[in-house]
């Protein structure tokens, strides 16, 4: 018996220690940190084509005149998807994921045969790729919605650039593929912004209908119940389009809320559908589904019966030497920082398996 729990708290240890290895192995930008400028990823756009708009010089600053179609300051749409064609069928979305609060969103969605679109954050893939990883194997579609969350309109094009490509390699690392859709953080899409996407392969979503859960962050007056009040008000109006609802994934306030709207939508006769699917795409693809030489991810097999969160070791594909000079000073302090941060959590999961062991011992 004593035995026994003691090579259960040898592999505790263990596992806490891989644990942290996932978070902090691999060359990618921090987390929610604007990703460095790559000059391969320039070299996809041709900037003599891209429309003069003005970069913003603050998010809350809108033009006089809406020149360039800013959709977050007049809600101006130009080719942008914002609504499913067919009047039954309702786009679900969820965006800033992948948390761990997807899983139960997945496991919730599962067994009731449900796909939705995931607008993912590149910096959070590169903390949770096996949630991505599970979301993509279950059927969901996966879009960019950047790096580090910006307010577009206020990047350069090169800033752009690298926010949407850095968040596509790190998609196409993790599951082979480039998505052909992207939202833009807050809405905030001009026709520079589009003119830009557009040459990278994306095509630009926006929403008709709009949950506002993401203010409750800031309103402390906000009520959960209203959102299902919103669809309950929603779903009774006399279709003329489909609907593309709002949601977030990256709070368990706001990733419960799915489970609560599902029925509410299919209650009123609407297919819940991916993005891509409602609009007849039956690939949200870009380029090759599988890549020529496809990264080394060691996933954890994942339960067909029942999603759980798993551990992933991945390991980095990218060569340093191959980029420019200040992406190479970059990948230098992000490894030291990786180094240092590894000494930490070792430290810290001996600290960790000495205490547990001692209350084994002490209670024995």
């Amino acid at each position: 018996m004593k035995f026994s729990r003691k090579i259960e708290f040898v592999s505790l240890s263990i596992a806490l220690l891989f644990t942290f290895l996932v978070e902090v192995s691999g060359s990618w930008p921090g987390t929610d940190q604007p990703p460095p400028i790559r000059d391969d990823f320039n070299a996809l756009v041709d900037f003599t084509k891209i429309p003069p708009a003005p970069v913003r010089s603050n998010e809350t600053l809108c033009p006089e005149t809406d020149t360039y179609c800013n959709f977050a300051c007049t809600g101006c749409v130009n080719g942008d998807i914002t609504v499913c064609p067919n009047p039954r069928d309702w786009g679900l979305t969820f965006d800033d994921g992948p948390t761990t609060f997807t899983i139960d969103l997945l496991n919730y969605l599962k067994p009731r045969g449900l796909k939705i679109t995931f607008f993912v954050v590149g910096s959070r893939v590169a903390e949770s790729p096996e949630i991505l990883k599970m979301a993509y194997d279950l059927g969901h579609e996966i879009g960019v919605h950047t790096w580090s969350h910006p307010y577009l309109t206020t990047q350069s094009n090169e800033q752009i650039i690298a926010e949407l490509q850095w968040t596509a390699e790190i998609i196409k690392a993790t599951i082979g593929v480039i998505p052909a859709y992207m939202r833009p953080p807050f809405g905030d899409v001009d026709d520079r912004v589009r003119n830009i996407a557009s040459q990278l392969g994306y095509k630009v979503v926006i929403w008709d209908r709009d949950t506002k859960d993401w203010t409750f962050t800031k309103d402390l007056s906000f009520d959960f119940n209203w959102i299902k009040g919103n669809f309950t008000e929603w779903v009774q109006e006399k279709p003329t389009t489909g609907h593309i609802s709002l949601q977030h994934d990256l709070y368990n306030q706001t990733a419960s809320q799915g489970p609560k709207v599902v029925p509410i939508v299919l209650g009123a006769n609407y297919t819940i559908k991916s993005v891509a699917s409602c609009i007849g795409d039956n690939d949200p693809y870009q380029r090759k589904k599988v890549l020529n030489n496809p990264p080394k991810n060691n996933f954890t097999s994942v339960s067909q019966d029942q999603p759980t969160l798993t551990t992933v070791i991945q390991e980095s594909t990218m060569m340093t030497t191959n980029l420019p000079v200040s992406t190479q000073t970059f990948y230098v302090t992000n490894v030291a920082n990786n180094q240092r941060n590894f000494l930490n959590y070792l430290v810290m999961t001996v600290n960790i398996y000495v205490f547990v062991h001692s209350v084994i011992i002490n209670s024995m």
